[in-house]
């Protein structure tokens, strides 16, 4: 099997917090249903995060159109991901490519030389010059992202009453989200709740995490490299909390962050509030 050929067990899918429990995607899962700091609750069936939809079957499609009213998907792989890789459209969805971070160029990318081999991409990654932590630091920092995660307030912003947004990435953890971070902060909610979504992608990813450690403890012993895979096909809690942090240092908050970089105002966080929150 390809390492992008992705078939889950439905009912397994369907077991974890917070599934959407489609059988062909990965990472699929959704806001609702989390209680902010008020005792207010996220909307059921309207706030979607997801790896990319490169796999989507039909089986899929139907709920994501039947159950869900998907309504706009916002890819927020590179250029590069995305022609490697394109979503299976919806009927219905509007498809929205918001790249947030640098296009890397291909003679540079280890992606394109991989042949596929996940593992050995992240081995060449772990080599380079690169902070395994900071990273969400330094992306958020950059004019393409605050604008790419204003874009993604506007979208959902400009939801219709009764659909969804379905928003991704490559493996749906990592910019994914960090967008559901800044949403959720402006939806106030505490840090708890926000890492406790966060780490979901660990218990989604959790058979593709081992299998990459198996497979690496053969080639090496190297704890950076180890270290690597659990940041490249999972997620660690470091990564996130140091993002916080850094937006608490310098902005107050993570709502601090977003209202003063992203430009979202007061009347539009009321706004998200009213259309999300029950």
């Amino acid at each position: 099997m390809k390492a992008e050929e992705i078939v889950m067990d439905y009912e397994s899918v369907t077991a974890m917090p917070h599934a959407l429990g489609l059988a062909h995607v990965d990472n699929d899962r959704q806001l609702g249903g989390y209680v902010n700091k008020e005792g207010r609750k996220i909307r059921m069936d309207r706030l979607l995060r997801t790896a990319n939809l490169h796999n989507l079957q039909d089986d899929d499609i139907q709920l994501l159109t039947g159950k869900y009213h998907v309504k706009t998907v916002i890819d927020f792989r590179t250029r590069l991901e995305a022609a490697q890789k394109p979503d299976v459209s919806i009927p219905g969805a509007d498809y929205v490519w918001i790249s947030v971070n640098p296009e890397i160029a291909d003679e540079k990318n280890p992606a394109v030389h991989a042949n596929d081999d996940e593992l050995s991409m992240v081995m060449e990654m772990v080599k380079m010059p690169f902070d395994l932590y900071g990273f969400y630091i330094e992306l958020i920092k950059t004019f393409r992202a605050q604008q790419g995660y204003r874009r993604f307030f506007d979208y959902l912003l400009s939801n219709p009453d009764g659909c969804s947004v379905l928003w991704h990435c490559n493996a749906g953890k990592d910019r994914t989200g960090i967008a559901a971070v800044f949403l959720m902060s402006v939806l106030d909610f505490d840090r708890e709740t926000m890492m406790e979504d966060y780490l979901l992608t660990n218990e989604y990813r959790a058979d593709r995490i081992e299998s990459m450690l198996e497979k690496a403890r053969e080639l090496t012993d190297d704890d950076r490299i180890m270290t690597g895979i659990r940041c490249m096909f999972g997620v660690v809690p470091d990564t996130m909390e140091q993002m916080m942090d850094w937006c608490d240092r310098e902005y107050g908050s993570v709502k601090g962050f977003v209202q003063k970089k992203i430009n979202l105002s007061d009347d539009e966080i009321d706004r998200l509030k009213k259309m999300y929150l029950e």
